[in-house]
């Protein structure tokens, strides 16, 4: 623990060392993520270490990025950034697994420092988008800050930009002690509009999540949206009924891309990023989503195929992506000659391994009866 609260700790200073003591703008991309990250390690670290000095610095920086965020009328500013930079005729918009994905920590921060307003904040985006009027039952991508109304473009997705909203809803009423009635209703409602509009089946019989556009579905699957699985997983338990949980089960091994038949998927071993794609983008950066889908059905079900599925990719990763200064994404699994992006992503160490890790301990090893995971793979105990 002390390796970890002086590694937190010298992250804290350097984000406030370089960013100021008081965060001038969101519109700046970068300083969002440093902000946004470094809170949820803090906060992490504080909940596995019991440490006030901790809870103080996780305080801190959360009360400078409140002061950092412009006053808009649903008070979703926190995450105002400029869609031109992806698209460049749509308005600016708020995305909604930024400001979506805070729930988690600022309920925990209220919870130990005893002081309600980091909770009261996040339940306020959350009102607005409960209230909001949905799009097939679903939450658009974007947000308009100043009217809390959907911008034009109707973009759902499971993938970037869309994810953690949905997942921090169920977790939110895990963490909760399943108190959380708003969320819970929300995520239920939402996870039937998802297998409704969002499931589709390819000519060759694999089952996917698409994205859609106005209604419209964009035929694409991305390695972000494989959290998924891991996510209706903890909805299956808590499903009311046998059938309902036999049912949801069936949907996450629908979502595990085949081999999980890993020989058939490629010449690696690993899940392209996109999933399913007409646009053929073949590369792998390392990231943790499929492992994160079976850590959480060896916990849940106790079947030993998860952990040999893990292991596969584990042995895959160490085989292709192992290189001299430590381990980088591959530019197409389909032929690793290609060679590799030259960058070792910090979420594998945060997520990819931790997964992998705790897939091979005891259930009792950060218990999901106990603790919930953060999208960034940090346990945040269940508040009862």
């Amino acid at each position: 623990m002390c390796t970890a609260y002086f590694v937190t700790m010298i992250f804290f200073w350097y984000s406030f060392s370089s960013c100021g003591t008081h965060f001038s703008s969101f519109f700046d991309f970068a300083i969002w993520c440093k902000c946004r990250a470094t809170v949820k390690s803090l906060t992490f670290s504080s909940s596995v270490t019991s440490r006030m000095v901790l809870h103080r610095s996780a305080s801190t920086m959360a009360l400078n990025w409140l002061s950092s965020i412009v006053k808009g009328h649903p008070h979703l500013q926190s995450s105002r950034l400029c869609y031109e930079i992806f698209e460049a005729n749509v308005e600016l918009s708020s995305i909604l697994a930024e400001y979506g994905s805070l729930h988690l920590e600022f309920v925990y921060l209220s919870h130990v420092l005893k002081s309600p307003l980091f909770k009261k904040k996040v339940t306020k985006i959350r009102d607005v988008l409960d209230k909001a009027e949905k799009i097939q039952g679903l939450y658009p991508n974007f947000i308009n800050a100043d009217t809390g109304k959907w911008t034009l473009a109707y973009h759902m997705s499971l993938g970037a930009l869309g994810d953690s909203f949905y997942e921090y809803l169920i977790k939110s009423w895990i963490q909760s002690g399943k108190k959380d009635e708003q969320a819970r209703k929300m995520y239920w409602d939402a996870s039937e509009a998802i297998r409704k509009h969002m499931v589709f089946k390819s000519k060759s019989g694999l089952t996917y999540i698409a994205e859609l556009h106005s209604g419209t579905p964009d035929h694409k699957m991305g390695h972000l949206a494989c959290f998924c699985v891991g996510m209706f997983s903890l909805q299956a338990v808590y499903e009311k009924t046998e059938e309902k949980k036999v049912g949801i089960l069936i949907y996450c091994l629908l979502y595990l891309p085949p081999y999980f038949n890993f020989n058939f998927l490629n010449f690696s071993g690993f899940l392209p990023f996109q999933y399913f794609s007409r646009h053929g983008e073949n590369g792998y950066i390392l990231r943790p989503e499929v492992i994160e889908g079976f850590f959480y059905l060896w916990r849940l079900t106790g079947k030993s195929i998860y952990q040999e599925w893990v292991w596969d990719a584990l042995t895959a990763i160490e085989k292709h992506c192992k290189v001299e200064g430590g381990y980088a994404g591959l530019h197409n699994v389909y032929d690793p000659t290609k060679g590799f992006d030259d960058v070792q992503q910090s979420f594998f160490l945060a997520e990819t391994l931790k997964y992998g890790y705790l897939t091979f301990t005891d259930a009792s090893i950060i218990s999901l009866d106990e603790w919930v995971f953060n999208t960034e793979a940090h346990p945040l105990p269940i508040i009862n």
